[in-house]
């Protein structure tokens, strides 16, 4: 438990949230991604202006979000250093690779009722391609996106409406903020079943929630997770052929799966508070760069366990 002088802000009551910045943050961010997106895949068409307007896209979340602290007046440095903490206790990096390796075995379970045989050695063979595919991701492939999803956006919620409905709106934007790639002719995801991703999606919102909770806010550890969970299905001991027998419909189902068996787990152990410490993190005041050193880098990461 922290003391008073360790946290002088725990006896404030959160603030509300103020809906216009969420509103703003959200239309911002769809209009940065949706605009990058759409001149990729509709103005440019196929090739390598393709595939990186589709990186410079995913920076939406991102781009949203500074562009609220400056228009709030806030600090991005004093944010930033705030959320940027690796000093955490590493058992909840573990927790970033543990939690996708849930979604991993679903998928093995899914292989083998298929008839796949298992083949570990498979594994041990994709695990460099595994690695880079993860720091890839955490860089500019879906690990980006948690500056503002839960560096910007899941705060200002949980502070009003509470952290499992903070979450699901979080979850559904989230999803929503993916539909043109389902959308555009030769997007990633195109002809895929958006109606079975956004569940996918709303599910890991709440796993997000409850760690971006017990981390503090600590970006570092939920790109991680981002990383890791975009390349879950990659993590199964079968042969690298039977991939190719795997329709969009069943991995998103089998990620469902998975992900739901871990919010099943997480509301057993925390409940609805999905482990939050009430005044532990609040991102909605004022920011000053002395605080940003101090405030929150002081506190024991521990101090948000139950």
């Amino acid at each position: 438990m922290s003391s008073p002088t360790a946290r002088p802000d725990s006896a404030q009551p959160a603030p509300s949230a103020d809906w216009r910045a969420v509103a703003s943050f959200v239309a911002l961010t769809f209009a940065f991604s949706w605009a990058v997106w759409l001149v990729g895949y509709r103005v440019v068409g196929d090739g390598p202006a393709t595939t990186l307007a589709l990186f410079v896209g995913a920076f939406g979340p991102a781009v949203g979000a500074v562009a609220r602290l400056r228009l709030e007046g806030r600090s991005v440095r004093s944010w930033a250093r705030r959320r940027l903490r690796f000093r955490v206790p590493a058992r909840w990096y573990l927790v970033a690779v543990a939690v996708p390796l849930v979604i991993a075995a679903v998928h093995t379970v899914a292989f083998v009722a298929r008839g796949v045989p298992l083949d570990p050695s498979a594994l041990v063979a994709r695990l460099p391609l595994i690695a880079v595919g993860i720091v890839v991701t955490a860089l500019v492939g879906g690990g980006q996106e948690e500056f503002g999803w839960r560096g910007y956006l899941l705060p200002r919620l949980q502070s009003a409406v509470g952290p499992l409905a903070a979450s699901l709106v979080v979850g559904v934007v989230w999803a929503l903020w993916h539909l043109p790639l389902f959308v555009l002719p030769g997007a990633y995801n195109w002809g895929s079943p958006f109606a079975l991703y956004v569940p996918v999606v709303v599910c890991l919102a709440v796993v997000f929630t409850w760690l971006c909770n017990r981390v503090g806010g600590a970006l570092p550890v939920l790109i991680l997770l981002h990383a890791v969970v975009n390349n879950a299905a990659t993590v199964t001991p079968v042969p690298r052929t039977a991939f190719a027998g795997v329709t969009p419909t069943v991995e998103y189902a089998t990620q469902a799966v998975g992900a739901l068996l871990v919010v099943l787990v997480v509301l057993a152990v925390d409940g609805v508070d999905l482990g939050r410490d009430a005044g532990a993190d609040d991102p909605a005041r004022p920011e000053t760069d002395a605080e940003s050193a101090t405030a929150p880098g002081s506190e024991s990461p521990g101090t948000t366990q139950a």
